[in-house]
């Protein structure tokens, strides 16, 4: 039982508040939970216990520091994915983080992204072209690269950014503000979890 959830509460006020501190201690709870268990997971599949598993995103990617944020900010979900060679696997892996009590994580099945291809936009001033490009990977990962940064056009700056996005792309800037059709959705470190996710982000509740 949490402490918050311990109190009497005298009026609805007092009562929200209790709520209100229970549910941040229970989410709190089980963000620490879902840290050891992802650990775990990881240890299990670093010994050989997950076949097929290649290792994480934040160990076959690197980019170059000028670049840092705008990685960073398009990369977030991903960067601590497990990345495995097939679907079979994938399943392995879910069980086992089922079995481990783990809330959610993300997976991406290298045979499932292999043939995916970065955005096509033209060259001119200020852009530097699909995020995916300034991304390091040996090569067998260029479709990894794609599937989690090359629908994202890195500009140099916002106007271009803007300008791009009105025509439908998505970009970033060397800063790492996001902008998107319908105006600025500027998150620093927050991908758009729903798009070309191939259910990667499993909830294994």
């Amino acid at each position: 039982m949490l402490q918050a959830a311990w109190h009497y509460a005298a009026d609805d006020k007092a009562a929200g508040e209790v709520a209100t501190q229970t549910a941040k201690a229970e989410f709190s709870e089980e963000l620490s939970s879902d840290r050891v268990g992802h650990g775990r997971l990881r240890e299990l599949c670093e010994g050989g216990g997950i076949p097929g598993y290649v290792g994480m995103v934040n160990q076959l990617v690197t980019y170059p520091g000028q670049y840092s944020r705008a990685c960073s900010a398009v990369m977030d979900v991903w960067s601590s994915a497990f990345v495995v060679s097939d679907v079979r696997s994938m399943t392995a892996l879910i069980k086992a983080g089922k079995k481990l009590d783990i809330r959610s994580f993300a997976i991406i099945p290298l045979s499932e992204v292999s043939e995916v291809r970065p955005v096509s936009v033209g060259k001119s001033a200020g852009v530097i072209g699909p995020l995916s490009t300034v991304l390091k990977a040996d090569k067998q990962y260029r479709g990894l690269l794609n599937f989690i940064a090359g629908d994202t056009v890195l500009v140099e700056s916002e106007g271009i950014a803007y300008i791009l996005a009105s025509e439908g792309f998505k970009t970033v800037t060397p800063d790492g503000e996001i902008f998107e059709l319908g105006g600025r959705a500027f998150a620093f470190g927050l991908r758009d979890a729903l798009s070309k996710v191939l259910e990667a982000l499993e909830d294994i509740e």
